[in-house]
């Protein structure tokens, strides 16, 4: 194996492991996030945790894989806008419905 080789597989195992590690920040961002029950704070602090998982992928030095991660990281990104606005919009609703139904009689 020359040296070029030598160096580039052992940039391919650093970016290996390093994907690894950002893949179970996110897991783990996620679970705090939007466990059964979990409050605002929990919700916000599993997104501030993605987003500091987000922000490591520029550590990987294989663009493609960068690339790749950041495409991928993007899309899970989406569950956090999409819980958010859905977290938005049923408070929203709880907050205009009465709490006892109206009498039909």
């Amino acid at each position: 194996m020359s040296d070029d080789e030598r160096e580039v597989s052992h940039h391919l195992v650093g970016d290996s492991r390093k994907i690894a590690n950002i893949f179970t920040a996110i897991a783990e961002a996620l679970a705090v996030a939007l466990a059964p029950g979990a409050d605002d704070h929990s919700f916000y602090q599993g997104r501030d945790m993605f987003r500091a998982a987000e922000a490591r992928i520029v550590e990987i030095q294989d663009p493609g894989l960068r690339d790749s991660m950041e495409t991928q990281v993007r899309l899970i990104g989406r569950v956090f806008y999409t819980a958010e606005v859905l977290r938005a919009t049923v408070g929203e609703l709880k907050v205009g419905q009465p709490s006892d139904p109206p009498d039909d009689a």
